[in-house]
C-alpha cells in the first residue's frame, strides 16, 4: 500500500503556460512558478507570435530552473482557446495545471492541488478560489468566486457530486485557477470556436468525473483593460441596465454554443451520457425560449411565467432574477 509521499510523487504534473506579448507581467507568473513547494515536472509553454520580448524571457527562465521548460512557437496565431488546446495536447504529466501569463501563484498551489488528486481517485478536475489584483498587483476587494456568484450553496452542489448541473448552468471555473488528469484529455478535442476552454474542459471532465473545489485563493488573478476575460463588478443600477440591453442575440447565441458541446458529447459514444444529452437539451430549449419574442407581448409573459414555474430558471438561468430581467425586456421593450 502506498502512502501519500509515494502517490503524491507518483503523479508528474505538467504546467501548460499560454504567452502573447506578456513581457509586462510574464517574469512575476514564471517567478511565482520557480518558487512553488511542489515544483512541475515540467512548463509547456505556447507562444501564439510575440513581438515583444515575451520569448526571450521565457528563454532566459528556462537557464535558471531545474525543471524542463519547453517553448512552442506556433507558425500562425491560434487565439487563447486554440493555444491552449495545443499546450495541453503537448504535456506529458498525468496532471495538467493551465497558466495564464499575467497573474501570481500562491506558492503552495500544485502542492494542494496535487493533495487532492493523490487522495481522491475518483476527482478528474479541481478548481480554486483566487484573490483579484489590479494591473499593479494591487489586491482588489473582492475574491473571484465572489465576482462569479460561485456561492456556498453552488460550492456544496460541486462537493456533493453535483458539478455537471451547476455548470450547465453556468461557468464557474476559471481556467487560471484549474488542474485536471490528463486521462481525459483525449475527451476534450476539438474544442468549439464558440467556447472558452475553460468552460469546455470543465462541462466536458464533469461529465466522466468528479469535481473538487478548494475554497482558498491559491492564484492572484489580475485584472487589466489587455486581458481576454475578467470579473467586473457591477453596481444595482449598472446590472438593471445591463438586463435591459441584453438582446435575444445572446441567449440565441448561447443555445448555440450548448448545441456544440451536446453534439461533441453525443460523438464520444458512452451510454453514461444520456442524462447530461437530456440536461444539455432542455438547457438548450430554455435559452431559445428566452431569445424568442413570442407572437405578442402576452404570449411572451406567458412563455416566461411558465419557464418559471417549471423550475427551468432556477436550474439553467438566474431563478427570478432572471425571469424578472425577461419580463422586464418582454413587456416595456418588446419588439425593439
Amino acid at each position: 500500500m502506498w502512502g501519500l509521499r509515494e502517490m503524491f510523487s507518483a503523479n508528474r504534473i505538467s504546467v501548460a503556460l499560454c504567452t502573447y506579448n506578456g513581457e509586462k507581467h510574464l517574469t512575476g507568473q514564471l517567478e511565482s512558478i520557480a518558487a512553488q513547494k511542489r515544483t512541475p515536472d515540467e512548463l509547456i509553454v505556447c507562444d501564439d507570435g510575440s513581438s515583444d520580448e515575451t520569448v526571450e524571457i521565457i528563454k532566459k527562465f528556462s537557464r535558471s530552473v531545474s525543471f524542463p521548460v519547453v517553448l512552442h512557437l506556433n507558425e500562425k496565431r491560434l487565439g487563447s482557446t486554440l493555444n491552449f488546446e495545443k499546450a495541453i495536447t503537448l504535456c506529458s504529466g498525468e496532471l495538467i495545471a493551465l497558466c495564464d501569463q499575467d497573474d501570481l501563484w500562491r506558492n503552495d498551489k500544485l502542492a494542494r492541488m496535487g493533495t487532492v488528486f493523490a487522495t481522491q481517485p475518483e476527482i478528474g478536475l479541481v478548481f480554486s478560489d483566487a484573490t483579484l489584483i489590479d494591473e499593479n498587483g494591487k489586491t482588489i476587494n473582492c475574491r473571484l468566486w465572489q465576482g462569479q456568484g460561485f456561492t456556498p450553496e453552488l460550492q456544496r452542489q460541486v462537493v456533493s457530486g453535483d458539478a455537471l448541473k451547476v455548470l450547465i448552468k453556468e461557468n464557474v471555473v476559471t481556467g487560471a485557477t484549474m488542474a485536471f488528469r490528463s486521462d481525459f484529455r483525449h475527451l476534450l478535442s476539438p474544442i468549439a470556436p464558440e467556447w472558452v476552454h475553460d468552460g469546455w474542459i470543465a462541462i466536458v471532465i464533469a461529465v466522466f468525473a468528479r469535481v473538487a473545489v478548494i475554497n482558498e485563493p491559491l492564484v492572484h488573478y489580475r485584472q487589466h483593460a489587455g486581458q481576454q476575460i475578467g470579473v467586473r463588478e457591477l453596481s444595482f443600477r449598472k446590472r438593471i441596465k445591463a438586463a435591459i440591453n441584453y438582446s435575444s442575440r445572446h441567449y440565441l447565441t448561447n443555445a448555440q454554443q450548448f448545441s456544440r458541446i451536446l453534439v461533441h458529447i453525443e460523438s464520444l459514444e458512452s451510454g453514461s451520457t444520456d442524462h447530461v444529452v437530456s440536461l444539455l437539451k432542455e438547457k438548450i430549449q430554455h435559452f431559445q425560449m428566452r431569445g424568442k419574442p413570442g407572437r405578442s407581448r402576452l404570449n411572451r409573459v406567458y412563455s416566461i411565467v411558465t419557464e418559471l414555474i417549471s423550475g427551468r430558471y432556477s436550474r439553467y438561468s438566474r431563478g427570478i432574477q432572471s425571469a424578472a430581467k425577461d419580463l422586464i425586456n418582454g413587456v416595456l421593450y418588446y419588439g425593439k
